[in-house]
């Protein structure tokens, strides 16, 4: 396995672009929270607006890309180039910018949104263009990195359409659009990079039982897709299902619970193997946690078996962040300390390591959760300390980060 530089150097720089990105889309966020929980702040309807649009193209699919670039060459052994990824991330996060400020001053600029879809469909053909299946041990784990390229190109796709025929970049209330880009691209990614990866976990990847996984996901996907080309909710409804079907298979192959790495691997463990496996181990924990919590909660929403007393928006809320917040940061936070160190220094750093940042995010979520759940508990307050746990957690992630690049590891 060879590790390509400077390539590698692409998430360092990218992690560092869309740290304002980030905090604007929480304080976004802040906004979107108050609306929901029946508390609107006045004249905050433009950022309510763009939350889903910072996140997810400013901030999540930059920080995807940066690290496909600098982990996916270490797979199948080529060499990415360090211009290339620079300027393919930059024209998504340039376009992503300008469509922004066009909706702002009102401008009506629709097609400025075009710069980052080209920008990320340069990206998706790449990556499309250089999975090899030649590991057979790992031949459904780059099974679902196909599947998370084909459906951002799917995604890519429908925006292209939604300019065109709507004349407007933002697409507004379509669940299935949203999971389509979590659960599709976002997901599909962390489950084929994490078998691949996290190699200390197994003895043996299970293949026969993880493609039982991949194929519940391809269909989950499939049923998306339908469901937007046809505007039919059933395919939404069904592809739910699929998706926890998917996840229970994952979870279990995975071993998402582990809490020990048995008594082969502890024996050659040094201290150091052990401060690395704790810390993975645990936001790996409360990442399962939140995935389960967040399909679950999908399900009811789109199924309910009876009324569940809790107002449908908040049901969608308490989902969809649980698998954002939850199980996405989660795991960036365990990849972002575990795997960049090593590959850009190219050495284990993990003196300073901290759970600070998994503390926060998940008191954050829990007491967002609550009072999705308990809708009487809303209040302004309670909106604003998940804010500022939010971004505490941020900021301890970015020290940390931090630190560990420039930790001395001998």
């Amino acid at each position: 396995m060879s590790y390509t530089f400077p390539a590698s150097r692409v998430a360092k720089n990218v992690l560092i672009i869309i740290i304002p990105w980030a905090i604007l889309g929480v304080i976004a966020g802040f906004f979107w929270l108050h609306m929901i929980w029946g508390i609107p702040i006045p004249n905050t309807s433009f950022f309510i607006s763009i939350h889903s649009t910072i996140m997810f193209y400013l901030v999540l699919l930059p920080f995807i890309m940066g690290v496909a670039y600098t982990l996916l060459p270490t797979f199948w052994n080529y060499k990415a180039s360090f211009k290339m990824a620079m300027a393919t991330v930059s024209l998504v996060i340039l376009g992503e910018s300008l469509t922004l400020l066009a909706l702002y001053f009102d401008l009506g600029l629709p097609y400025l949104n075009y710069i980052s879809i080209f920008g990320a469909g340069i990206f998706t053909i790449y990556i499309l263009s250089r999975i090899r299946f030649n590991n057979e041990v790992f031949k459904y784990a780059d099974a679902f990195i196909l599947l998370s390229m084909v459906s951002l190109l799917g995604i890519l796709l429908y925006r292209s359409y939604y300019i065109l025929v709507l004349n407007t970049p933002l697409i507004l209330n379509r669940y299935d659009y949203v999971h389509l880009f979590l659960s599709g691209f976002v997901l599909s990614l962390i489950f084929g990079v994490s078998v691949r990866t996290m190699k200390f976990k197994f003895t043996f990847v299970e293949g026969k039982k993880l493609r039982y996984s991949f194929f519940l996901h391809a269909f989950g996907v499939s049923m998306l897709i339908l469901s937007l080309v046809l505007d039919n909710q059933l395919f939404f409804r069904l592809a739910s299902i699929f998706f926890l079907g998917s996840i229970a298979i994952y979870s279990y192959v995975y071993n998402i619970f582990e809490r020990n790495p048995g008594e082969e691997y502890a024996k050659r463990m040094k201290s150091r193997d052990w401060i690395r496996y704790r810390y993975f181990t645990r936001h790996l924990n409360a990442a399962g946690i939140w995935l389960i919590a967040s399909y679950v909660l999908l399900l009811l929403y789109l199924n309910p078996p009876f009324d569940l007393m809790v107002p449908k928006l908040y049901l969608w809320d308490a989902s969809l962040h649980s698998l954002t917040l939850g199980f996405i940061v989660n795991f960036i936070y365990a990849y972002g300390g575990i795997m960049l160190p090593p590959i850009i220094l190219r050495k284990a750093a993990y003196k300073s390591l901290r759970y600070e940042p998994m503390i926060f995010i998940n008191l954050a979520l829990a007491i967002r959760f609550a009072v999705d759940i308990i809708p009487q508990a809303a209040h302004q307050f309670i909106s604003f300390i998940h804010m500022v746990l939010v971004l505490i957690s941020m900021a301890f992630f970015m020290v940390m980060m931090r630190d560990l690049f420039r930790e001395e590891v001998k």
